[in-house]
């Protein structure tokens, strides 16, 4: 429930208060691999970009088959 908050605050536009929702999920549970991708997006999209590398990395040591986080990663590193 608290993931799916964190989602619609980063809809919404409140990336301040989606990072803190999307850490929170984290502190929970710290394996919730799409909690990561959330957060890689974001510090992609607010330009810190070793962070979105941090968290895209994770996804990938916790999910090795999920694409998306190596599109993601790529993406950061053509940046």
């Amino acid at each position: 429930m608290l993931h799916l908050l964190a989602v619609l605050e980063h809809l919404a536009g409140n990336t301040k208060v989606a990072i803190h929702l999307f850490e929170q999920v984290i502190t929970l549970n710290p394996n919730h691999s799409q909690a990561y991708s959330n957060l890689g997006t974001i510090m992609k999209k607010v330009g810190r970009l070793e962070e979105a590398i941090a968290h895209y990395q994770k996804v990938i040591n916790l999910q090795p088959n999920y694409v998306h986080a190596y599109h993601n990663l790529g993406l950061v590193y053509r940046e």
